[in-house]
């Protein structure tokens, strides 16, 4: 089974100018199709033939599981913001309700989360089985299925995903993120698709 490089949802500039069309170009025309390449690549040598998602949940630690973690991460990261996005999660939602947790903090909260993450890795707001809703820091390429966990929407840590455009301001990129560029319906999809609410 041969991999492929996802499109975006939406055009190189369409986040801007919280995210720049070079980052974007650079982080999924450059990076993401390396991950894609070395996949098919280590797959073809391992005679993979298996759905990403059952791969990220079968494969042994190393090589072949990095890159299909980072494979998966990244087109999730894309659909987790959109243009004109940012703002709160409808209070109708099942997703909305859970989020009732934190009360007025969850975007403090969230952005300390992503500051604290120490090196690499990405911010995923998961929900586990019984529907009960966390953040969750997957260093490097973790990714929370693995852990038993549902990934509602990330935000991806890496410094190359913000360097360009924020330098070192990590909180910055992440306020940006939660204000600009979130895309709620996405993680209210995947929360309903989970748990029917």
């Amino acid at each position: 089974m041969a991999y492929e490089l996802p499109p975006l949802p939406y055009a190189n500039n369409a986040l801007e100018p919280y995210i720049s069309a070079k980052t974007l170009k650079i982080h999924h025309g450059v990076l993401q199709r390396r991950y894609v390449e070395k996949l098919n690549a280590l797959t073809r040598r391992h005679g993979n033939n298996l759905p990403l998602d059952q791969l990220i949940m079968e494969a042994p630690e190393g090589e072949l599981l990095d890159n299909a973690q980072q494979v998966f991460n990244h087109t999730f990261l894309w659909h987790s913001m959109k243009r004109k996005g940012g703002g709160t999660p409808s209070r109708r939602t099942g997703l909305g309700q859970a989020l009732l947790q934190w009360g007025n903090g969850f975007q403090q909260t969230f952005i300390v989360a992503a500051k604290s993450i120490f090196g690499s890795g990405y911010l995923w707001l998961v929900a586990d089985n019984t529907g009960e809703v966390f953040l969750w820091p997957g260093l490097n390429a973790d990714n929370p299925m693995r852990h038993g966990l549902r990934p509602l929407l990330t935000l991806d840590v890496w410094e190359h995903s913000y360097f360009l455009d924020y330098g070192a301001r990590r909180e910055k990129y992440a306020k940006d993120f939660l204000k600009h560029l979130v895309n709620w319906p996405f993680a209210e999809a995947n929360y309903a698709r989970a748990f029917g609410a």
